[in-house]
């Protein structure tokens, strides 16, 4: 019973790690995604949803949402980002379907 109790205690604590980055860097990622937006096209970025793309090649992932000014278009927002430097950086955007 103690086995029992022992291994699901483990299970849940290895799957409540695992899905995602933490909501401070959730935050993080769309604030610079809005910043970002908000220079290129001077119009407010309504983020939506974070994707992470799974991938070897670093950290970084897609801010998908909408402008303010233009809710039926659908945008992306791709921002590089190391928590362990504090480091996000929007560097591209386009129209996704």
């Amino acid at each position: 019973m103690f086995k029992k109790l022992l291994t699901v205690i483990l299970v849940i604590g290895i799957l409540s790690g695992c899905g995602g980055e933490d909501k401070v860097t959730e935050e993080k990622i769309k604030k610079e995604a809005i910043t970002y937006m908000k220079e290129m096209e001077d119009d407010t970025f309504i983020p939506q949803e974070i994707e992470y793309p799974d991938t070897l090649a670093g950290q970084f992932c897609f801010v998908k949402g909408y402008l303010e000014s233009d809710p039926e278009t659908k945008i992306s927002v791709s921002v590089d980002y190391n928590e362990e430097e504090d480091s996000y950086k929007a560097d591209s955007y386009g129209i996704y379907k």
